[in-house]
């Protein structure tokens, strides 16, 4: 504040007056000007946004030595590429594109300042006489200019944020299950929506602003697009958006037939005597499909391959029935077509869902063969010899205890190798009803062939009345899948 001294001043210089009894002229005073700061900070966020590839990982639970441990492991997709002529299927990391934001707070300050303008006091001049001496005081004008101060700007609320990642952006033509994480900061609410629409009900769907869902994808004849918006909005109505596009593949050109499902690889000359391959029971859906079957096998000679006729088809594998709305399940092995047609069951061989199955057709050293179902969960073994016979033994056995004489069965080879799921025929020779297996996954996969390998051109699809029930996956490094598509 400015001190005022102009009082003072004026009764100086009035008695200074009298005393010389004379007029004087006193002139303008200015009092100096003074001036004040004040500084005020506040916190703003600066979010820094943008994208990078990442590699896309599963959790896999590992048993090692009796110890369990989760680790880590790349998610790959399979890859078929031509080397040197061939075509060879390649596992490669999957990665996707990732959006990150990086918050960074800082103070920012804003400095206020006040100025007061100078203050000027004038007097007036004084007249002194000797008898009466009379005082006169001129009125202090005092001029205060105006006061600016700058304000510091409004601080604004902390900016909003979306961001939204998918498990993988690619799913087979067979379908699969897509996790979506989606977060965001400073929003009062969220949705989720999919274009064209990938569930029922709300699109957009209200939804956490911080979580995470999974996307079943279904079978498709065709592929398909979708692209997936997470959308955050605030208080004050703004709103941020963040999307990812879902791409389903096509499936390839699979070869139809109205009761094989699976791979068949071809020789073009030389007859195969060995083919062998790995499986686990499949546990059937009996209450989609009351009383139905369905066979999971590998065998020899039962296509065509080229100018090579189908031949006779030398198989063993599991029968899986639905009876009644219980699943019943069975070992046999079986020579197709032959006069008469033999297709025999293997006694005091129980199977069960779940169950770990190798099996195998091969040639012996002596010109006989032997298709082999070895049950790994139980310990026994399915055996039929041509010209000896057929039974079963525990697992590595030297011999086996016949339930049957194959003394008038033989077998020449074949030119093709299969892995199959199959709808199998009736005793009218009509196909039965087809079981819903879910999905069976051949591994270990083996031939005579030398070199060999699976490719798609290789596959069958099961197609009935216009529907497709059943596909295989797309080859992978060591064997396949089969998914039941029926209705």
């Amino acid at each position: 504040m400015l001190k005022r001294f102009i009082p003072n001043i004026k009764v100086f210089f009035a008695g200074l007056a009298i005393v010389l009894g004379s007029f004087t002229l006193i002139g303008s005073v200015a009092a100096p000007a003074s001036a004040g700061a004040a500084t005020s900070c506040h916190t703003i966020t600066v979010i820094h946004r943008g994208t990078h590839m990442v590699f896309l990982w599963k959790r896999v639970r590992i048993d090692k030595h009796g110890r369990r441990f989760v680790k880590r492991e790349h998610i790959w997709r399979s890859r078929t590429v031509i080397v040197r002529g061939k075509k060879v299927t390649k596992k490669i990391p999957v990665k996707a594109r990732r959006r990150y934001a990086i918050k960074l707070r800082r103070e920012e300050c804003v400095v206020t300042t006040t100025t007061a303008a100078p203050t000027t006091t004038t007097a007036a001049p004084t007249t002194t006489t000797a008898a009466p001496t009379t005082t006169t005081a001129a009125p202090t004008t005092t001029t205060a200019a105006p006061t600016t101060t700058t304000a510091a700007p409004a601080v604004q609320p902390n900016p909003i944020s979306a961001d939204l990642s998918l498990s993988t952006n690619t799913v087979s033509y067979i379908g699969g299950s897509v996790g979506l994480t989606y977060t965001s900061d400073s929003a009062a609410s969220c949705s989720l929506s999919s274009t064209p629409a990938l569930w029922s009900g709300n699109n957009p769907a209200a939804v956490s602003c911080n979580g995470s869902y999974s996307l079943a994808i279904d079978q498709s004849a065709s592929g398909g697009q979708w692209t997936i918006t997470f959308t955050a909005t605030g208080q004050n109505g703004q709103s941020v958006s963040d999307s990812q596009v879902l791409t389903q593949d096509a499936p390839p050109p699979f070869n139809i037939t109205p009761n094989w499902s699976g791979y068949v690889v071809p020789s073009a000359t030389a007859i195969i005597t060995d083919v062998s391959g790995n499986w686990t029971v499949p546990t059937l859906n009996c209450n989609d499909t009351q009383n139905a079957t369905e066979s999971d096998w590998v065998g020899i000679g039962g296509a065509q391959s080229g100018t090579n006729s189908g031949g006779v088809l030398l198989q063993t594998g599991i029968d899986n029935s639905c009876v009644n709305g219980i699943q019943e399940s069975s070992g046999w092995w079986e020579e197709f077509p032959s006069n008469p047609n033999y297709g025999m069951p293997f006694s005091n061989f129980p199977v069960s869902p779940g169950d770990n199955i190798q099996a195998s057709v091969f040639e012996n050293s002596g010109g006989s063969w032997t298709t082999l179902l070895e049950n790994l969960s139980t310990g026994l073994e399915g055996i039929m010899v041509t010209g000896e016979g057929w039974g079963v033994a525990p697992i590595g056995a030297t011999g086996f205890s016949d339930q049957g004489t194959t003394t008038n069965v033989s077998y020449a080879g074949g030119y093709t190798a299969e892995w199959i799921v199959e709808d199998p025929t009736g005793s009218s020779g009509n196909l039965v009803p087809f079981a819903n297996y879910g999905s069976v996954t051949f591994t270990n996969l083996g031939t005579s062939l030398n070199p060999w390998y699976l490719t798609a051109s290789e596959g069958y699809a099961i197609q009935q009345n216009g529907s497709v029930l059943s596909v295989p996956s797309l080859p992978g490094s060591d064997g396949f899948s089969v998914y039941y598509t029926g209705p």
